[in-house]
């Protein structure tokens, strides 16, 4: 017997067409494939009220006009990148495969799940390593995120799991205020038809968020939850750059990685780097790797890296006080220039460093 979620589930609504009513996204039934999108540039409009996220298409530009997509101060609507995995579960099932799912795997829709690409001031993102018992992905190297809570817009539900599975605090107000939106992705688990059939449908939300202090000082300041993760690593941009690009030039040196066991201690070990390279599930069971929506979420970031941080002031979660204005509710701007601290809820606690082979 299934126990239900001690939270209020958001999930996803949709629509083709303007002009028509939203509807529950299915579960199982491609998102990107209900909007079109067949490239690397497809785009949808993504907002979140009353733990429900609404995507729609971005609405066509006047004759004459061209509509930004990815900047600029004057965008009256702003879209997101959207990708899935070139072997999404989704777009490869068949109908009959899909028809023969349990009720209660149908009727759940398409859930919402948020991560951070947290950047220090050293140019490092934060990833942490799932559990090994989690029921979804376990064992991956993913950014810090998870479900969002009732009541949660998205960049608070991020900065929660930020805190749950690290430690880290960043204050809501600093925080809602420096979280940017990256881009959307569609993820289903198992994430490859030979590993079963499908039972979780989610839309991920990344974001991106800025801080002042260096991965040096903020690893002081690591409590790793291991309850949701077993260890976490410091990734340098010349790492994502391999692992999300590929080079002939192969990574010379083992990553440090922060391990905690079962009773909560910490200590220090190593990773190879050919571990972050690997790409697909080997059949039949899942391997250690960075997942693809990771990836993408690199991709997006180094594009803007590389492009200085140029990014509208709307290209963030202040969008979705935009759009809730425009459905009768009226909050508070989200967005402030600026980089943010961190805190910890507690101090940090010391344990003994062991090396781990």
């Amino acid at each position: 017997m299934s126990v239900a979620p001690a939270y209020t589930r958001t999930v996803v609504h949709v629509r083709k067409d303007r002009r028509e009513p939203f509807q529950p996204a299915e579960f199982g039934l491609c998102l990107l494939d209900y909007f079109d999108i067949y490239d690397d540039f497809g785009r949808v409009e993504c907002y979140i009220n009353d733990n429900i996220v609404y995507l729609q298409p971005p609405p066509s530009p006047p004759q004459g006009r061209h509509t930004h997509t990815s900047g600029g101060q004057d965008d009256q609507h702003m879209a997101f990148r959207f990708q899935h995995p070139p072997f999404c579960v989704a777009h490869k099932i068949k109908a009959d495969e899909k028809a023969a799912l349990p009720p209660e795997i149908l009727g759940r829709g398409v859930d919402v799940g948020v991560c951070i690409i947290l950047e220090t001031a050293d140019d490092r993102l934060l990833m942490t390593r799932r559990a090994p018992h989690m029921r979804t992905f376990p064992g991956v190297w993913v950014p810090p995120g998870g479900h969002v809570e009732e009541g949660e817009t998205l960049e608070t539900a991020g900065l929660r799991e930020v805190l749950e599975e690290t430690g880290l605090l960043v204050s809501p107000e600093e925080g809602e205020a420096g979280c940017r939106m990256l881009g959307l992705w569609e993820s289903l688990y198992p994430p490859v038809l030979y590993m079963g059939k499908p039972k979780r449908h989610h839309l991920v939300v990344y974001l991106h968020l800025q801080v002042s202090l260096t991965s040096y000082e903020l690893q002081q300041r690591l409590k790793l939850d291991s309850s949701e993760v077993d260890a976490c690593l410091w990734l340098t941009k010349e790492m994502a750059e391999l692992v999300v690009f590929g080079s002939s030039r192969r990574a010379s040196q083992d990553i440090p990685i922060t391990l905690i066991n079962r009773e909560g201690e910490q200590s220090m070990g190593i990773l190879n780097p050919k571990t972050l390279t690997k790409k697909m599930p080997e059949p039949g069971f899942e391997v250690e790797r960075l997942t693809t929506g990771t990836r993408y979420a690199l991709k997006l970031w180094l594009q803007q890296h590389y492009m200085g941080g140029r990014q509208s002031g709307r290209q963030l979660l202040g969008q979705t006080r935009i759009n809730q204005v425009k459905m009768g509710r009226h909050e508070s701007p989200l967005y402030t220039q600026g980089q943010h601290r961190l805190y910890t809820s507690e101090p940090a606690t010391t344990h003994p460093t062991n090396t781990h082979h």
